[in-house]
Formats: C-alpha cells, sequence, structure tokens
C-alpha cells in the first residue's frame, strides 16, 4: 500500500512546527537576555564541525569466514547561531574489507537542528530539544525505498559535579515517523515508527583520559501497529584526549534483544559475545 498522503500529512505537521519551534525559542532566548551596555560586542555566530576516522571489527580471527572488518569517515559541518542554536550536516561511509558484504558504502546521512536549552535548574539540569531529517543513502534504505524519515528528541543532561567532577549523565528520548514508498518490501512489514532511548554515562576526571558508558533501547512499530520486539545495545568506550580538538578512543560495542512473552523470545544481552561485539579504534578532530 502506498503510503503517500498519510506521509505528506505528517510532513506537513513537521515543517509547521519545527521552524515555530525556533522562532519561539530565539524570542525566548532573546527575552530573558540581560542589559547589554553600547561598549559591549554582541555574540557571532560560527560555523564548526569535526571529522572522525574509524577502524572497526569482531572478535573473530581476519582469515575466519565470519570476520568482518571496516574502515570509515563520519563528517559534520554546521552553523553555531548567536542564540546558541545549531544546524549540522551529518554524513558517512566506509570500506568494508572483510565479510560477506565487501566494498564502498555510505550510511544515512542526517540534517539536524539542535535547540541547547529549554529548560535548565541551578547549575545541574538542562533540557534541550533537537530535530533530524534523515538523507535515505545507505543500500538498505534504497533498497526499501526510504524517502526520508523525520526525528525529534528531548535530551536531558544532568551535570552532578557538584559531588562527582567530571561527571556528566545523558537521557535521550528520540522518536522518528520513516516515509517509506510502501508499507511492506518483500512480504516484510516496514517500521512506521521508532523510538530509541539513550542513558550515557561520560566520565572526564582530567584534561586527557575520559571514559563512556551508554545503553540504548530501541523500539519499532510497523504500519500495521505491530511493535516489533526491542533491541538493546550497550557501548564503552575509553577517550585520550591529545588537545581539547584531538582524540583517540577504543570502543567495544555489544547488541541483543530481552525476552517479551508478546513479541517471542530473545537471546538476551551480555556484556561480551563473540557473534555480535565488536571493537574499533578511531581518531577525532573537532574545528
Amino acid at each position: 500500500m502506498n503510503c503517500s498522503h498519510k506521509c505528506y500529512g505528517i510532513a506537513l505537521a513537521f515543517a509547521v512546527g519545527l521552524p515555530f519551534t525556533f522562532i519561539c525559542t530565539t524570542a525566548s532566548a532573546n527575552n530573558n537576555d540581560k542589559p547589554v551596555t553600547a561598549a559591549a560586542s554582541q555574540p557571532q555566530g560560527a560555523i564548526y564541525g569535526s571529522a572522525v576516522a574509524y577502524y572497526t571489527s569482531n572478535f573473530y580471527a581476519p582469515s575466519e569466514y565470519s570476520s568482518e572488518r571496516s574502515v570509515g569517515l563520519d563528517g559534520k559541518i554546521g552553523y553555531r547561531f548567536a542564540n546558541r542554536q545549531k544546524i549540522s550536516l551529518l554524513l558517512s561511509g566506509y570500506d568494508a574489507i572483510s565479510g560477506e558484504s565487501q566494498g564502498q558504502y555510505w550510511n544515512d546521512g542526517w540534517l539536524r537542528h539542535q535547540i541547547p536549552t529549554l529548560y535548565s535548574y541551578a547549575d545541574w539540569l538542562n533540557i534541550g530539544a533537537e530535530e533530524g531529517l534523515r538523507l535515505p543513502l545507505s543500500e538498505q534504505s534504497r533498497r526499501d525505498d526510504l524517502r526520508t524519515a523525520l526525528r525529534v528528541g528531548l535530551p536531558f543532561d544532568f551535570s552532578p559535579s557538584r559531588w562527582i567532577s567530571g561527571l556528566e549523565i545523558t537521557f535521550r528520548p528520540r522518536l522518528a515517523y520513516n516515509f517509506y514508498e510502501y508499507e511492506t518490501r518483500g512480504g516484510n512489514n516496514l517500521n512506521e515508527w521508532s523510538l530509541d532511548n539513550l542513558l550515557e554515562f561520560y566520565y572526564q576526571p582530567g584534561a586527557h583520559w575520559s571514559a563512556d558508558v551508554s545503553l540504548v533501547r530501541v523500539t519499532n512499530w510497523t504500519y500495521k501497529g505491530t511493535r516489533v520486539r526491542e533491541n538493546l545495545q550497550h557501548i564503552e568506550e575509553l577517550g585520550y584526549h591529545f588537545t581539547d580538538s584531538m582524540a583517540l578512543y577504543l570502543n567495544h560495542t555489544n547488541s541483543g534483544s530481552y525476552y517479551n512473552p508478546e513479541l517471542g523470545g530473545g537471546g538476551g544481552l551480555s556484556f561480551y559475545d563473540k557473534e555480535h561485539s565488536t571493537w574499533s579504534v578511531s581518531f577525532e578532530y573537532l574545528y
């Protein structure tokens, strides 16, 4: 079934809502500004971005059939407005150098708008907002005839630095609506809605070393309204920061799902299993 009319209605709602959020937040920020003397300079916008090069592999030896290794590059360029809101474009691709699908591939890109502060309390709670438009560049998105996706998020940032210096905690729910050309592909129901919840603990006690632990839970609903079994993923990352703009990271990731009597059994989620765990090393440059 073609879902174009329904998609267009939701797209119109997002298209009207997102600029309205931008304008209202800007006005709110301007109304809350302190009076500025004639000699004070107004804040200016600035271009920013990042580049990340990485190598990733599973825990199979390179000579084994199940070995999967790749090298990739992630890039981001954006503009930070004087009111601290940001827009950015994220693009990434990778070269699979072993495994069943060797070759060069794009990942889906994202066009994002971020509002750093909708509400803050004291010096330990900050609530922001973000919106994203998905660019269907990957092989899977093109096979499924994905036109785009719209995603909204509400990050909650906790900074308990008065108790533990260098600790930052983030909880970020994000809801996305997928715009496929059809509701099914190859006999499979495609996902209409997607909800992912991130819980992240970031710790940087000094100028050089950092540690990051994250847990992500993803739930999908098809166009028939059926909830798909939840996927879970955890990530552990150790970083060394040479400067404020250059860092090296070592990362471990594992994924799985848990048992649900309505949706069927899952394999569970463990800290490590050879089938799903991967590790990577990456170098990041910020500008």
